[in-house]
Parts: C-alpha cells; sequence; structure tokens
C-alpha cells in the first residue's frame, strides 16, 4: 500500500501542478482517497515526500499557513514542448494517427496548463499528412542501418492516377547504402548510393515499403561526397543535373534567396532594383516550378539551356 500511496502522489504532482498550479498537503489526501487510498495522518504525506525528494523528484515546498507543493524542474520547458509539438503537427511524413500518440507521449512531460494545450492540439488537423502508418518503424529500420553500416532493400511505392498505392517498377526491391537521413520541405528523406542507379540518391521516407537491413556491408561514400550539400542546396534532393545558374533578382526577394541558398550564396548589386545571385542547383522541374511561383522577380538569365528548358516547360503547360 505505501508503493501505491507514493507512486498515486507523485502522479498527481506530475500531473497538476507547476509553479503556478501548486497544491496542499489536504489536496493530496482528497486525491489519495478518490483512487482508495488511505492516509492516516499529515504526516504520512509529509514524510512521502521527503521520499520523493530523496529518490531525486524535484518537489518544491513553500511555507506558509498551509504548506504548497508542487513539481519545479521538467525534463522540456513550455517552449521546447511547443517547439516539438508545432514540429509533430507539421511534419507531413508522420500520419494523423501518429502525430496524436507522439502528442499523447509528450504531454506527460509537460505541466497543467501546457499539457491542456497539447490536447487541444490533437485536434487539430488542417494539413495533409502522411496515410503511411509504418513511418516510425522505417525511420528506426534506416537509422539502425546506418548506424551498423549495413544495405536495406525496400519497395518504392507511387499513386496512380485512382490515387491508388503502387509499387515502382513492379514491385522491384531496391538496394540502398543509406548514409544519413535528411528532413526538408515538410518531408522526410534518406540519402544514401543505389546499387541500382550506381550513384548517390534521395528517397522519400513515406514512400518506402518492406524495408529490410541486410547483412551486406553499405557502400563507402564515394570521393568528394559532402553530405552538407544535401542540407545546403535545396533542389538537391530531387533528381536532375546539377548546374550553376545566374538568376536576376528584384531587391525585395533577398529573404527569398538567403532561406533558399544561405548567406554564403554569390549575390552582386545589378541597379536600384535588381540583383544577382549565382547559385548551384539541380535542374528539374521542381527548380523551375519554385521560379514560376515567384511570379517574375526571380529570373532565370543563364546558362541558355536551362532557359530554353524553363521556355519549353511553359509552352507545354499552355497546351
Amino acid at each position: 500500500m505505501t508503493n501505491d500511496r507514493l507512486l498515486s502522489t507523485l502522479e498527481y504532482l506530475w500531473k497538476e501542478t507547476d509553479v503556478r498550479h501548486t497544491v496542499s498537503c489536504v489536496d493530496i489526501m482528497k486525491y489519495l482517497s478518490t483512487r482508495g487510498i488511505k492516509v492516516p495522518t499529515r504526516n504520512t504525506v509529509y514524510k512521502d515526500i521527503k521520499t520523493l525528494q530523496d529518490f531525486g523528484i524535484p518537489i518544491e515546498k513553500y511555507k506558509g499557513t498551509q504548506n504548497r507543493y508542487w513539481i519545479d524542474q521538467r525534463v522540456f520547458t513550455d517552449a521546447e514542448l511547443q517547439l516539438l509539438t508545432d514540429a509533430v503537427q507539421a511534419a507531413q511524413f508522420i500520419s494523423r494517427k501518429r502525430s496524436g500518440e507522439i502528442l499523447e507521449k509528450l504531454a506527460v512531460f509537460a505541466g497543467r496548463d501546457e499539457n491542456e494545450l497539447l490536447k487541444r492540439k490533437l485536434t487539430v488537423g488542417l494539413r495533409p499528412k502522411s496515410t503511411n502508418e509504418n513511418i516510425l518503424f522505417i525511420v528506426n529500420e534506416l537509422q539502425h542501418a546506418i548506424n551498423r553500416h549495413r544495405k536495406v532493400t525496400f519497395r518504392y511505392m507511387d499513386y496512380n492516377e485512382k490515387k491508388k498505392k503502387v509499387f515502382r517498377h513492379d514491385g522491384q526491391l531496391y538496394s540502398l547504402s543509406p548514409y544519413s537521413m535528411l528532413w526538408n520541405g515538410d518531408n522526410y528523406y534518406v540519402i544514401g548510393w543505389s546499387d541500382s542507379h550506381e550513384k548517390v540518391v534521395t528517397f522519400r521516407v513515406n514512400r518506402i515499403d518492406n524495408v529490410t537491413v541486410t547483412a551486406e556491408r553499405a557502400v563507402g561514400r564515394p570521393k568528394g561526397y559532402r553530405e552538407s550539400d544535401y542540407y545546403s542546396e535545396i533542389f538537391s534532393m530531387y533528381d536532375g543535373p546539377e548546374c550553376d545558374v545566374q538568376l536576376l533578382c528584384t531587391n525585395d526577394m533577398m529573404n527569398v534567396i538567403v532561406d533558399r541558398f544561405g548567406l554564403g550564396a554569390d549575390t552582386k548589386v545589378m541597379d536600384e532594383d535588381h540583383f544577382r545571385a549565382d547559385v548551384t542547383v539541380r535542374l528539374s522541374t521542381t527548380f523551375y516550378g519554385w521560379l514560376c511561383s515567384l511570379a517574375g522577380k526571380v529570373k532565370l538569365v543563364s546558362p541558355q539551356s536551362a532557359v530554353d528548358e524553363l521556355q519549353e516547360l511553359l509552352r507545354k503547360m499552355q497546351g
């Protein structure tokens, strides 16, 4: 019974108290009573709190006519929990069901006010989310392979015109030597050497199925491979030839260029209204789509082959 009383006292303090919400000895005794636990005297509560404190639980006490208790130190601050929960909510590669399960676990670390906020977030679901319920298992297996330098095999999914999942290349097993994981644009990617492509490629994790860590040793990283390239070049996770391009931008686009290519981007003032940006991208429909989304404020100047490719893409879009 002593163990039940101690654990129930800890549960009550953990869930219901913080520096703004304190409880008295009487409050604790009333709570224990609702759990069917009888407390002989107030001294019993005092001794239990002392036992929990000696065990390392950060229970604080405010001395007064009626002592007040609360748990002061938590694993995460309210601000840290806010960042974590917002990231879980925003991540499209995590299914709605999994997001809810993760938020419920995070709520264990919250004070009373923050706990209520996390519960409200469970009902928020405006963003599209992945339908792959195995995402956490897949991420775990990929990380396991990375840590142990092993190859993985998997099938890769697409969606057909009826929004049905279909396996690429009739369910062909891909063999990959995974190097690292990349979270970009609300999606999760794995980067590694593909045996079939014979180069370093990226795969969307939420489209991976039937992943298996093999006993085969992973292919070493090729000469000149730099992991930072995949983080600094926003378009590098999409297939396409790498190319140095020149962009003519209106001055109000500097934030956009810095956000996409970093402060190290090579820029030069051209006139009172424009600057030029010399950056490295991978030429792809994703890159061209990004240019189109900026409504002419960022124009592709060179090389001419890329300009011609963009114009041809626009012509096809117009029918």
